[in-house]
């Protein structure tokens, strides 16, 4: 089965898993997807002469149900439940603000680490406690429920 962005928290769920099973006291579990680092992937082709059906992301649903990337399907919940960007703003500000207040009292002083990200020809350290970006702009459709973060 192909998890996909599901597999970091299917490996965080199953390590919960045997926790709670009495397997082990601690494990070690997570994951990273980045769709522009993917393999190439292609579909069989039924006949045995004909070219692969590449593809740079697989579906999730079968045909004709419709398949949007998380983007757009976010934006779609977002809209048919309601949640106005003023709403989901206020909700990432108040996120960001307790995130800051945390870390500033050194609640997560033991598990944040710098690392070196990138591509070789593109090193830097990241910083997880950088700060919000004033200037996001909707990230998937014009007047968007979404930003880019």
């Amino acid at each position: 089965m192909d998890r996909q962005c599901g597999s970091g928290l299917d490996a965080i769920a199953l390590a919960s898993r045997l926790v709670a099973a009495g397997g082990n006291g601690v494990f070690l579990a997570g994951g990273v997807e980045s769709i522009s680092t993917a393999p190439l992937r292609a579909r069989r082709n039924p006949d045995p002469d004909g070219e692969p059906d590449f593809y740079t992301r697989a579906t999730f649903v079968p045909p004709g149900f419709g398949d949007p990337d998380m983007g757009v399907a976010a934006e779609n919940v977002a809209r048919e439940c309601g949640v106005s960007r003023e709403q989901q703003d206020g909700f990432a500000v108040r996120s960001h603000e307790r995130a800051v207040a945390a870390r500033a009292a050194g609640a997560f002083a033991s598990e944040i680490v710098p690392l070196e990200a990138g591509a070789p020809w593109c090193r830097r350290m990241t910083d997880p406690g950088h700060p919000s970006r004033p200037d996001s702009w909707p990230a998937f459709r014009r007047h968007s429920y979404r930003a880019a973060l």
